[in-house]
């Protein structure tokens, strides 16, 4: 019984570590879809504020919990049907269509964020957790002092799998910095300048 619990700890550890080496790779693949999204924004002539708003909608996969607005609905269908059989739930696994609740309700408020001429208004309208934790350089007019646009995003990442699970089982925080507790997501994207040659950058 020993040798099988010093086993399985060592197993845990490796599947968490897995766990959330995937997630940090997820989260890095969202960062550079969002500075990609942001930089064809920028390169048709948009000012700065609206290519932020492309960023952080782009980014809300990697963004976490939803703040604004706080009755959105949530998804308990998966949670009832856990309760299936393992025979049943895998049949309805594979059958059932990938949708969400959340992310159809998203796909409207989007529109309506994006639509926003101010922050206040847009952080009425649609705001999250991980969003103040997103910095970004080469959205404004200076980006196009050469041919190129360079877009490139920096995200604080909390690694709340396994350092999480560490601190919980050893009852400190690891290694007693919050540097050892969080990556620096990047997210970089560079595309051809070519705004001006049909439109006006003016700035709101």
């Amino acid at each position: 019984m020993v040798e099988s619990l010093v086993v399985l700890l060592v197993v845990c550890l490796v599947l968490f570590g897995f766990l959330q080496v995937s997630h940090a790779f997820a989260g890095r693949e969202v960062m550079r879809h969002a500075a990609a999204r942001a930089a064809r924004a920028r390169t048709v002539g948009f000012n700065s504020w609206m290519c932020e708003k492309v960023m952080l909608a782009a980014a809300i996969p990697a963004s976490g919990k939803m703040l604004v607005p706080e009755d959105a609905p949530r998804d308990m269908a998966l949670a009832d049907d856990i309760s299936r059989r393992p025979g049943s739930l895998w049949d309805w696994a594979v059958k059932a269509e990938p949708t969400s609740v959340r992310a159809s309700y998203e796909e409207n408020r989007i529109p309506s964020f994006l639509d926003c001429d101010n922050v206040e208004r847009a952080e009425a309208v649609l705001n999250y957790e991980g969003w103040d934790d997103i910095t970004a350089s080469g959205l404004s007019g200076s980006a196009f002092d050469d041919d190129m646009i360079d877009v490139k995003i920096r995200k604080r990442q909390p690694l709340d799998v396994f350092v999480r699970m560490l601190n919980d089982w050893s009852g400190f925080a690891a290694g007693g910095a919050d540097g050892l507790n969080e990556l620096t997501l990047r997210g970089d994207f560079k595309i051809e300048g070519h705004y001006p040659l049909y439109l006006d950058d003016t700035e709101r």
